[in-house]
C-alpha cells in the first residue's frame, strides 16, 4: 500500500497513514461516547423546521416576503437556475479540474481535528477499494478561479442576494488570480464555491457556518444525514457553553435543546440553510456535494450576532468570514446609493463608470429613486450594522480604503433608518432586488417580479374544545413557513402534537396564522391574550394598524349589512356583502415620492442628528449593551416612597413578633459591645430601619463584597455616601473585568485599586493595554486571562515588568503552543522570569504538549497546583517530565488535574507515583484504568480514590 504522505514505501493495510498525525491505527474513535448511527435510528429527531419547495418557488420575493428563517428542501433542481455537473462525476474529475497538488484541510472525524494533504493523495484514497476506517472529510475546498468553477453556477435567487456579487467591488474579485484561500492573496471574501468529499461513515459535529453566512447545498452522488436547530437565544447561549465545555465528543448537542429536527439528502436535493443555524452533518455513504456560503440582507441581525459569538469563543480567523467587517461598509454604502442616490466610494472614473453606469446613467437612476419601500429585515439589520461598527475598537473598524467618508456614510445610513422606519411590509414585498451594480449586465430574468403571494386572512382561524378551552385546530399551517404548529409537515404520523406545545399564534386583527420564529422582527412586543391559547396582535397590525371600515351613508341596506358584519364578526366569520347593498372600500392612496423627499432630507441631517439619541432610546437597540436582571428595567424609587413601601408590608404586632423582639433584646444585651450597631438599628421603628441600613458603612461594604466590579462602579455614582463606602479597601482586593470592552476608565480604576486578584477572562484587553497596565499593578498576585489570545493578548506577560504572580490561570487561551510557554518561562540573562513564583498554574484547553511541561518541570521551582485539563496533545511522555526527580515538580508538586487528557494512560500514573508531595490526581475521561488505580493505592496508602479522583485521605 502507498503511504500518500511523504514516502512511496510500502506498508502494512492497518498501518498506513493517509494524513499528517491520522494514522489510521489510532484509536482517537473511542473519544466519542455517541454513535450517531445511534441518533439515525433514534426517534427523538423527526423533520422539525424543515420546508418543501419547488425550485420555482424559491424565489427573491418569497425572501424578501419571509426572511429566510427556516431550512428549505427543494427534491429537484428545476426551477432553481442552477448548474451543476452531471451525476457521472466523480472525485476524479474534481482532481482533474481543480488540480492534483492543490493542499487540502482535512478532518479526521475521529478526532475533529484537521490536517493537510494533497488532492491527489485524497484521490488516490477515496477510490481504493482496500482502504482502511480512517473517516477522512474534505469540507473547505473552494474551487472558485480553477478550471471546475465554470461547471458550477449558484442558484440564480442566491446569486441576487449575495453580497459577495452584490455589495463587494466587482473590479477586487476580477483581481483575483490565486485559486487557494491564502489570505494574503485574497481580494474578496472567496467562500462562494465549494466542493465537500467524504468518506462513509464521516460525521461532523455541531456547528454554525463562518460569520453566520446561509448556506446552499447541492448533493451530485451519496447521501448526507442534518440534524438542525434553530438559533433562538436560548439555543446559541447553549451552543456557547457547550463548545466552551470541551465535552463535545461526549454530549450530543441535539440532547440538549428543546427541539432538534433531522432530514436526509439524497442525489439531486438542493438544500438551503438559513444564517445562524446549529447543524451537524453525517454521510452514510461516500458522497460528493457543491454548495456555498454567502451573507444577504435578510439576515444581517443574526449574521452579526453570530460574528460576535465567534469573538466570545476565539475562533481562529481563518475559520472566519473573510472581510467581515470591510464587507459591512461596502452593505452600508450600497443601500446609501440605492436609496439616496449617491456614494461614498473612491474609485477612478472608469471604475465608476462600469459599476455604477455613466453620468447620465447616474443622473437618470438618482432622478428616479423616488421611495422604495424596504422591509423590516433591512431596517434592523442597517441599525444592527451601524451600532456594531460603533461598538469595535478603532483598530477594528477596517474602514477599507476606497470608502472615503466613513462619518458621512453612517450619517446617510441614520437618515435612511428615520425615513424608512414605517415602510409597509406589503410594498416591500416587490420582488426585485435593491443591490446590484447597475453598471454591470444582469440577466433577462434577473428583474423578473415573480408572483405575489396571497394570504387569505378574511376568516377567524378553526379551533377546537378541549375541557372547555379553544385551541387551533392541529391542522393549520404558518403562512409563511408552510408547517403546522410543532414546525413539521401535518401529513406525518409520528409526531406528538400536544394542544399545550402549539407554536402557531393567530392574530386578532388580521388572523394570520404565524410562528414567532417566522415573523420578521418589528422591535415590537406582541400583545398575547391569555384568554385564549395562540391568539395574539402581531407586530405587523400593532406597527400598522388597518384603518376601520366605515359603511355608506346612504342606503338602509348598507347600515344592516354592516351591523349584520359586527354580528357576524362576533361569532367568529365576517360576513361578505352582495349586490347593491355590498360596502364599497376605497384602497389606500400609493405614497407618493414626494411625501418623501429625498432632497429635503439631504439638506437637513442636522435636524436629525438632535433627536438621534432620542430615537435610540425610544427604539429597542439590537445589541444591548446593560441587560437588567430578568429582562425588567428598575427604576429608582425615592427613599419616602421606599420608607412607605416597606411600612406598607411590615404586619401588625401580634404574639409572636412580641415573642421575637424579647429574644432579640435578650441576644443584643448579652452581646451588645460586638453588636453595636445593630443595637441601634434594630431600635429604631420598622419603617425606619432601610434608610438606616442604606447609610450603614459595615453593612453596605459587606453587602458591596457580594458584587462585582461592574456593579460596585454603577453603585459609586448613587450618591456621594456610596461613593465613600465603594473605596474601602476591602473591596479593592479583587478587581473583576470578565468579559467586558476594556476601556481607558475600567484601566485607570484597575491601576488606581492594585488588586490583589484581577480577572480579565473573554476580555477585549489588548496586548498594549495589558503592557501598559500591569507594571502599575505590582500588588497584583493572581491574573486570570481565560479564553484570550496569545500573541495578540496574553503575550504581554513576557514583559519583565511584569508582577510577580502567584496564581495564573491561561484555561483557553488560543494559540497557547510550546513555544509560547517558552517565551513565558524563558530566563533571560540578567534575571529569571516574573513568572517563575508561580504556585498554581492553569492550562486547561490549550494547544500545549509534553514539551511545556519539560518547561514548567525546569523553571517553576515553588509550584503546587498544575491543571492542563482537556491537553489532548499531552502523554505519558509529559508526566514523565513531571516525575523527573532532577527537576522541580516532583518535589513540590501536590495537586495535578488531568480530566479529559485521552493520551494519558496507566503508564503516566506510573511516571508521576515519584511525587512525592502528590496528595491530589484528578483523571476522569483518560486512559487510566481502575486497576492502575488500585496498585498506585497500594503504594501511597495515606490517599483514597473516587470516581477516578485520588485524593488525602481525612484523619
Amino acid at each position: 500500500m502507498k503511504d500518500y504522505v511523504g514516502s512511496r514505501s510500502l506498508r502494512k493495510k492497518h498501518s498506513k497513514t493517509y494524513v499528517d498525525g491520522m494514522s489510521s491505527s489510532d484509536e482517537e474513535e473511542e473519544m466519542k461516547t455517541f454513535d450517531p448511527e445511534e441518533k439515525i435510528k433514534s426517534k427523538d429527531f423527526p423533520p422539525y423546521f424543515v420546508t418543501e419547495l419547488k425550485g420555482e418557488d424559491v424565489t427573491f420575493q418569497m425572501f424578501q416576503s419571509n426572511g429566510f428563517n427556516n431550512p428549505l428542501f427543494v427534491p429537484d433542481k428545476t426551477g432553481l437556475h442552477i448548474r451543476v455537473p452531471d451525476p457521472s462525476f466523480s472525485v476524479t474529475d474534481v482532481k482533474n479540474l481543480v488540480g492534483g497538488k492543490r493542499i487540502l484541510e482535512v478532518m479526521n472525524c475521529a478526532t475533529q481535528l484537521n490536517a493537510e494533504m494533497t488532492l491527489k493523495d485524497f484521490e488516490e484514497f477515496f477510490i481504493d477499494p482496500d482502504r482502511d476506517d480512517t473517516k477522512l472529510n474534505v469540507i473547505s475546498l473552494e474551487f472558485s478561479h480553477t478550471r471546475l468553477d465554470a461547471h458550477v453556477s449558484a442558484p440564480r435567487v442566491i446569486r441576487q442576494i449575495d453580497f459577495t456579487d452584490n455589495v463587494w467591488p466587482r473590479q477586487l474579485k476580477e483581481q483575483q488570480d490565486d485559486s487557494t484561500n491564502d489570505m494574503s492573496k485574497m481580494f474578496y471574501p472567496k467562500i462562494q464555491k465549494y466542493c465537500l468529499m467524504s468518506i462513509e461513515g464521516c460525521y461532523t459535529d455541531f456547528h454554525v457556518d463562518l460569520g453566520g453566512t446561509s448556506v446552499w447545498y447541492h448533493l451530485l452522488r451519496g447521501q448526507k444525514i442534518f440534524w438542525l436547530i434553530p438559533p433562538t437565544p436560548g439555543n446559541l447561549k447553549a451552543f456557547e457553553h457547550w463548545t466552551l465545555s470541551g465535552k463535545q465528543g461526549e454530549v450530543f448537542f441535539g440532547d440538549m435543546v428543546e427541539r432538534c429536527g433531522r432530514v436526509v439528502l439524497n442525489p439531486g436535493n438542493t438544500f438551503f440553510i438559513p444564517s445562524g443555524w446549529i447543524h451537524a452533518v453525517y454521510t452514510p455513504v461516500d458522497s460528493l456535494v457543491f454548495g456555498g456560503n454567502y451573507l444577504h440582507p435578510f439576515a444581517m441581525e443574526r449574521q452579526i450576532r453570530i460574528a460576535q459569538i465567534e469573538e466570545t469563543l476565539k475562533v481562529p480567523q481563518k475559520f472566519r468570514f473573510p472581510f467581515f467587517t470591510e464587507m459591512l461598509w461596502y452593505m452600508l454604502d450600497k443601500y446609501c446609493y440605492a436609496l439616496l442616490g449617491r456614494h461614498h466610494l473612491n474609485f477612478d472614473d472608469s471604475v465608476l463608470n462600469r459599476l455604477l453606469g455613466s453620468e447620465e446613467e447616474r443622473k437618470t437612476f438618482q432622478e428616479n429613486i423616488g421611495h422604495p419601500h424596504i422591509t423590516q429585515h433591512e431596517i434592523r439589520g442597517l441599525k444592527a450594522t451601524v451600532l456594531y461598527l460603533h461598538s469595535l475598537p478603532v483598530n477594528k473598524k477596517n474602514v477599507p480604503g476606497f470608502i472615503k467618508d466613513p462619518v458621512s456614510l453612517i450619517r446617510d445610513i441614520r437618515i435612511i433608518v428615520e425615513v424608512h422606519k414605517n415602510d409597509r411590509p406589503e410594498r416591500a414585498n416587490s420582488g426585485r432586488p435593491l443591490l446590484y451594480w447597475p453598471g454591470l449586465k444582469k440577466d433577462a430574468n434577473w428583474f423578473t417580479k415573480g408572483k405575489r403571494r396571497k394570504r387569505d386572512n378574511s376568516e377567524k382561524a378553526k379551533r377546537i374544545e378541549v375541557d372547555g378551552t379553544q385551541y387551533l385546530d392541529p391542522s393549520l399551517m404558518c403562512s409563511y413557513c408552510n408547517l403546522d404548529g410543532w414546525f413539521t409537515s401535518p401529513s406525518l404520523d409520528n409526531i406528538t402534537r400536544s394542544n399545550h406545545t402549539n407554536s402557531l399564534m393567530e392574530c386578532s386583527d388580521c388572523h394570520e396564522l404565524v410562528h414567532s420564529l417566522c415573523l420578521p422582527d418589528f422591535g415590537i412586543t406582541c400583545t398575547v391574550y391569555k384568554e385564549m391559547p395562540g391568539y395574539w396582535k402581531c407586530a405587523n397590525c400593532q406597527k400598522f394598524p388597518k384603518e376601520e371600515k366605515k359603511p355608506q351613508e346612504n342606503g338602509s341596506n348598507g347600515t344592516e349589512n354592516g351591523s349584520n358584519g359586527t354580528e357576524n364578526g362576533s361569532n367568529g366569520t365576517e360576513k361578505e356583502t352582495n349586490g347593491s347593498s355590498a360596502e364599497t372600500v376605497k384602497p389606500k392612496e400609493e405614497v407618493q415620492a414626494e411625501e418623501f423627499d429625498v432632497s429635503k432630507v439631504k439638506d437637513e441631517p442636522q435636524a436629525y442628528e438632535e433627536n438621534t439619541d432620542e430615537q435610540q432610546n425610544l427604539e429597542e437597540p439590537v445589541t444591548q449593551m446593560e441587560v437588567t436582571e430578568n429582562g425588567v428595567k428598575t427604576e429608582d424609587v425615592p427613599p419616602q416612597d421606599l420608607n412607605s413601601i416597606v411600612k406598607e408590608e411590615v404586619p401588625e404586632p401580634n404574639e409572636k413578633s412580641d415573642s421575637l423582639r424579647l429574644r432579640v433584646n435578650e441576644f443584643f444585651s448579652r452581646n451588645g459591645g460586638q453588636f453595636k450597631k445593630f443595637v441601634s438599628i434594630f431600635a429604631l421603628e420598622p419603617h425606619e430601619r432601610p434608610s438606616a441600613i442604606l447609610m450603614d458603612d459595615f453593612i453596605v461594604v459587606k453587602i458591596f463584597n457580594f458584587l462585582g466590579t461592574k456593579d460596585i462602579m454603577r453603585c459609586k455614582s448613587v450618591c456621594k455616601t456610596w461613593l465613600r463606602f465603594s473605596k474601602d479597601k476591602s473591596l479593592s482586593r479583587f478587581v473583576d473585568l470578565s468579559g467586558l470592552k476594556i476601556n481607558a476608565l475600567m484601566m485607570n480604576m484597575t491601576s488606581n485599586l492594585k488588586p490583589e486578584s484581577l480577572n480579565l477572562d473573554w476580555s477585549n484587553i489588548g496586548k498594549q493595554q495589558l503592557t501598559w497596565l500591569l507594571p502599575k499593578i505590582t500588588a497584583t498576585k493572581r491574573l486570570s486571562l481565560v479564553g484570550l489570545e496569545f500573541a495578540s493578548q496574553v503575550s504581554a506577560l513576557a514583559n519583565p515588568q511584569c508582577p510577580y504572580l502567584v496564581v495564573l490561570d491561561l484555561s483557553f487561551v488560543s494559540n497557547l503552543s510550546d513555544a509560547a510557554v517558552n517565551k513565558l518561562l524563558m530566563r533571560t540573562a540578567e534575571k529569571k522570569s516574573n513568572l517563575s513564583g508561580l504556585r498554581q498554574l492553569y492550562l486547561c484547553n490549550t494547544e500545549i504538549s509534553d514539551i511545556s511541561l519539560r518547561y514548567i518541570s525546569q523553571q517553576l521551582q515553588l509550584l503546587t497546583r498544575l491543571s492542563i485539563a482537556g491537553c489532548a496533545k499531552i502523554s505519558d511522555a509529559g508526566l514523565a517530565q513531571i516525575g523527573d526527580p532532577d527537576l522541580y515538580l516532583s518535589q513540590s508538586l501536590v495537586s495535578l488535574t488531568l480530566d479529559g487528557c485521552q493520551g494519558v494512560t496507566d503508564s503516566g500514573l506510573v511516571h508521576i507515583s515519584r511525587c512525592t508531595m502528590l496528595s491530589r490526581i484528578e483523571c476522569k475521561d483518560t486512559g487510566i484504568t481502575q486497576n492502575a488505580i488500585n496498585l498506585y493505592l497500594q503504594i501511597r496508602t495515606d490517599l483514597c480514590n473516587k470516581d477516578f479522583v485520588i485524593y488525602q485521605k481525612t484523619t
